[in-house]
């Protein structure tokens, strides 16, 4: 199996068994397809970014991946200010959480760092909050996945 799917799924199974300030079911989603339209209650899923091999020997790779988390709710204009500010302390809740949290299915992947990822913008993307009263946010999280082999060169 993949290293990113295996990350992906571990991550949504440690978030589901964990409790933040604010009740969530994370799904894993290979290929993100929410309607920034249609989302009313709070969705949260796990899809993969990229992945780096880096050579160490002549047949033996580091494997670096980045799983990314993505957050959508939509939010009621009348309290856009104190549900932005919820779910802002919600993504910082799960980005503490992840970082650290150990894998199931893969012990040996160690987050190395986490940013949030939507045009190089903190925490969540403002032009969905003012247009679909949508609020969204996607954290990136990279892990040193380990070494694999993948034959010679």
């Amino acid at each position: 199996m993949s290293i990113a799917v295996e990350l992906c799924n571990d991550i949504a199974e440690v978030l589901n068994a964990h409790e933040f300030s604010m009740p969530i079911h994370a799904a894993f989603e290979p290929i993100p397809r929410w309607d920034i339209q249609a989302v009313r209650k709070l969705e949260v899923f796990v899809f993969p970014d990229w992945e780096t091999r880096t050579r160490k020997t002549r047949d033996l790779w580091t494997v670096e991946s980045a799983i990314n988390i993505g957050f959508m709710k939509h939010i009621d204009k009348a309290t856009r200010a104190e549900e932005t500010a919820k779910l802002m302390n919600l993504v910082d809740e799960v980005a503490n959480f992840a970082s650290d949290a150990p894998l199931p299915h893969c012990p040996w992947a160690q987050a190395t760092k986490f940013h949030h990822k939507l045009n190089q913008r903190p925490f969540y993307f403002w032009e969905h909050i003012q247009q679909y009263s949508t609020f969204t946010s996607v954290l990136s999280l990279v892990f040193m996945a380990g070494t694999k082999r993948y034959g010679r060169a």
